[in-house]
């Protein structure tokens, strides 16, 4: 089956219309009969909105204990940054060796939750450590398996 979606705008002054006629074949290349929606969403002007609710922003770093922990095999970790720029977010053994880089990149301001999985390692303490503008932040936590 074959599907096309034809769209058509048409806006009136606090109205947004959208036409779409979506046109199909069956498996031999039959036509089958259009179908016609149309959408319309009405847009406030701007002297309608009164609040907008934001989450707010942080005003620091911060790097939460992950959850759950101790964990197995896998657990979530959180992390908030006041502004955008370069975060380093890794995993490292109890002896300080690397074992996983969860980030690395540009993030913007606000929070941010990264996945870590440790069945390919061992039973014990790991340290988590987060890097953002020149400062580090860590926290320990506990694979159990």
């Amino acid at each position: 089956m074959t599907w096309k979606l034809k769209a058509e705008p048409r806006t009136t002054s606090d109205t947004v219309c959208v036409m779409f006629l979506v046109s199909a074949e069956d498996e031999t290349g039959t036509p089958l009969p259009t179908q016609e929606c149309k959408v319309c969403i009405w847009i406030p002007k701007a002297s309608d909105v009164t609040s907008v609710h934001e989450p707010p922003l942080a005003e620091k770093v911060s790097l939460r204990q992950n959850y759950p922990n101790p964990f197995s095999p896998s657990t979530t970790i959180e992390f908030s940054i006041p502004r955008s720029g370069a975060v380093r977010l890794t995993v490292s053994d109890f002896l300080g060796r690397e074992v996983a880089v969860l980030a690395d990149g540009e993030y913007q301001a606000g929070t941010h939750s990264c996945r870590f999985t440790g069945a390919q390692h061992p039973s014990g303490m790991y340290m988590y450590r987060l890097g953002w503008d020149g400062g580090t932040v860590t926290r320990k936590m506990v694979l159990l398996r």
